[in-house]
Parts: structure tokens; C-alpha cells; sequence
């Protein structure tokens, strides 16, 4: 029977993980003549489905004051060609604590669970509560019914400005007034009229010759896309006057600039409410642009004793990003190891309890660093098993 293929082993029909599993089958054999070879062992290894994580898409999201912001795929998503829509699974963890995560409109709670058709159809929204602060964050964890990765959603809150309240309003000594303007790191901002309080009747009216006097530290003064010293009213209203950020990679931060004009001899008397203007002032909030991705270093060799597990720590690797701390950074098993697992033994989003012994998809780089990533050397030899790995290995993608 053996020889004609008539006997065979039907793995079980159950999910069993990402981890490799070996069984093995103890038989006897014995001929005509009744002579046994006993104690004979038979050993299969299990291999998971080569099944890929999904990809993650979390750019977090920006809400105003009491406002409600529609989650779409651009914003949050898990792309997984092995897997339909509906078996790519988002469970709420912790819940955003300065709003509610709605489900068509409907408010939920942790454990709640909605799936990629409901992104994709605009079931799942953000609502800010009015509670001050100016961010917020959620946790889920996201399955393709096999993986598990957990992933922290962070809202950025803009204030609402009370009315009357102007964007450009700043005090300055008698004399001079003051402005100021947001811009992009390594971008570009127009300056407007609106920008310099001008009311319609000056700017049809007035002639004014705007001159440099202080110039900006981490950006340029430009004037039809070159720089310049000097510009007028009547460049303003056509839009071609602009601060250009030249500096370096900012981090995280807000970084500031600001300038300095002085009205020329020769324009035209300028007032604000009384107050003759001859300096303005510009105030520049530069604002961080997550453009770079992470830098990933492999150092020192790993090394475990057979049977054992070790932690995968900052010796071994390292992970940079300017733009990001190491918590939003996500590194997510491409290829499992073949000899062992890696595991995350930090509790999961909203527990205390340890994940020690569980098959891990995914780990942030602040993790590493903690020690909470291990390799557990699970498949080797034993009195029944003479398996003799030497060496393992996997790979990863991270992204912020």
C-alpha cells in the first residue's frame, strides 16, 4: 500500500498559525514470520500556509473641534490579496478618549469589531466630544483571520477660533504690525493682502513699497519664484510674493522663522485702526512633514542556544526616523522563521497581560528597546526528534 501511494497524511482543516508544528506517528513493523522492529517513529512537518501579512495604511487623521471626520481607505486600511473584505478584521482595543469611534453612527466599545467592506462603504467616523486637548489616539488590532497586528490611530484636533478672533492678530509696539503664516516643511506660502489687514478702499488706493530689513533664518522672501529684498502692493494682490522654507529636516516639531519689512519713503500713508504703519512682521510656523522613511540597521549577530529563546534587542537592530517616534513605527513579519517564532511578550492594546508563547505578526521599534521581542528557538532535537537547525531567519518591512 505504501509503495503505491495508497497511504497518506490529511492535515487538519482547523487555522493553526503562523508557526511551524511537527507530529510524529511511533508504528512497528513486522513480516510473515513474525519477526517486529518495534518503536519506529514517523515524523511530519506541519508548515503554515505561506499567507503574508496585509499591508497597513494609518495616516491617522485631523478633525476639527466637536467635528466628525468620515474614516476612508486613505486614511486607514488593510490590503491583503489572500484575503476577502469581509474576513479583514478591525477590533476596537481602546476606545479614542476625547471622542467616539461611530459605527454607522452608532457609538461602540471595546471589542466591537467592523471589517474592511465598512471602510470601503464610509461606515466607520471619528466624532470629537469638545473636550480640550489637542490630540487623541485609538487602538486596534487587525486580523486576516490568521496575522494579528495591532496598530494605534492618532487625531490630530484643530481649535476652532472664536469669532471675531483674527489668524493674523499679533500685538505689536505702536508703529509696526505683525502677521503670521503656516507653512510646510520644504514648502511654500503665498502672502496675501488679507494677510496684512489691507481693506478693500487701501488696497484699490494705496501705494505701497514693502523692503526687507530682517531676513529669515530657515527660509526665503520670493518674489515671482526668485528670491528678492523688495516687493508692492500690487505684487501681493497678484500673488506672487511667498515665503519658501529652505532649511533642513525639521523632526517632529513645529520649527518658527519669521521677517521683518519696512515700508519704503515712498509709499503712501498706512493706518490700522489709527495706528500709522511703517514695520510689518511676519511670524512663520513651519510644520513637520512625515516624508521620510524609516532606516532600519542590522548590527550585531544573533545568536540563541538550541531550545532556548533570547531577545532581539538595540544591539542587533536598530531603527531610525526623524519624523516619528519609535512607537509609531510598525515592523511586520513578510517571512515567518522556519525553526522557531518570533514572539512579543508586551501586553496587548488594553491588557495587562503578557503575549509570551504567542507567534507575533508584527512589533514596534520602541519594543526592541524594551525587550519585549524574543526569538524562541521552538523546533530542535530532542530524544524522539534528531533535528539540528543551525540557523533561522525571517523578514521584515517597517513602516511609520
Amino acid at each position: 500500500q505504501i509503495d503505491r501511494r495508497k497511504i497518506g497524511y490529511h492535515a487538519p482543516s482547523l487555522e493553526l498559525g503562523i508557526a511551524k508544528r511537527i507530529l510524529q506517528m511511533v508504528y512497528s513493523v513486522q513480516d510473515s514470520s513474525g519477526n517486529v522492529l518495534p518503536n519506529q517513529r514517523f515524523t511530519i512537518y506541519l508548515l503554515p500556509l505561506e499567507n503574508r501579512p496585509p499591508s497597513i495604511i494609518n495616516t491617522g487623521l485631523s478633525v476639527e473641534e466637536r467635528g466628525t471626520v468620515v474614516m476612508t481607505t486613505t486614511i486607514l486600511d488593510a490590503v491583503d490579496p489572500d484575503t476577502s473584505n469581509q474576513f479583514i478584521t478591525f477590533e476596537i482595543k481602546v476606545l479614542p478618549g476625547r471622542g467616539f469611534l461611530m459605527h454607522n453612527q452608532q457609538t461602540t466599545i471595546p471589542g466591537h469589531i467592523f471589517n474592511r467592506d465598512d471602510l470601503i462603504n464610509d461606515r466607520i467616523s471619528y466624532m470629537h466630544a469638545g473636550s480640550d486637548g489637542d490630540s487623541d489616539e485609538f487602538y486596534l488590532d487587525v486580523s486576516d483571520s490568521i496575522h494579528i497586528i495591532s496598530i494605534v490611530v492618532r487625531v490630530k484636533i484643530r481649535k476652532l477660533r472664536e469669532s471675531g478672533e483674527s489668524s493674523a492678530d499679533v500685538t505689536m509696539v505702536p508703529g509696526s504690525v505683525g502677521t503670521f503664516a503656516e507653512v510646510n516643511e520644504g514648502g511654500v506660502v503665498y502672502m496675501t493682502t488679507e494677510m496684512i489687514f489691507l481693506t478693500e478702499e487701501a488696497e484699490r488706493t494705496l501705494r505701497l513699497m514693502f523692503i526687507l530689513e530682517d531676513a529669515p533664518h530657515k527660509g526665503a522672501l520670493m518674489r515671482y519664484g526668485e528670491p528678492t529684498i523688495r516687493f508692492t502692493k500690487d505684487d501681493l494682490v497678484a500673488g506672487v510674493v511667498s515665503y519658501q522654507h529652505v532649511g533642513q529636516e525639521i523632526g517632529m516639531d513645529v520649527d518658527r522663522d519669521s521677517f521683518n519689512l519696512t515700508l519704503s519713503d515712498s509709499s503712501d500713508r498706512w493706518e490700522i485702526s489709527g495706528n500709522r504703519i511703517r514695520k510689518l512682521s511676519v511670524f512663520i510656523n513651519i510644520l513637520p512633514v512625515n516624508n521620510i522613511p524609516p532606516n532600519i540597521t542590522l548590527l550585531e549577530q544573533y545568536t540563541v542556544y538550541e531550545g532556548g529563546r533570547a531577545a532581539i534587542t538595540d544591539r542587533h537592530l536598530l531603527g531610525t526616523d526623524h519624523d516619528n517616534s519609535e512607537s509609531d513605527i510598525l515592523c511586520i513579519l513578510t517571512s515567518q522563521t522556519s525553526s522557531g517564532y518570533i514572539e512579543n511578550i508586551s501586553p496587548g492594546p488594553g491588557s495587562t497581560r503578557t503575549r509570551s508563547g504567542l507567534p507575533a505578526s508584527s512589533f514596534r521599534l520602541h519594543e526592541i528597546r524594551l525587550g519585549y521581542i524574543n526569538y524562541v528557538q521552538s523546533i530542535h532535537t530532542s530524544l524522539t526528534m534528531p533535528i539540528e537547525p543551525v540557523e533561522d531567519r525571517f523578514a521584515f518591512s517597517c513602516s511609520d
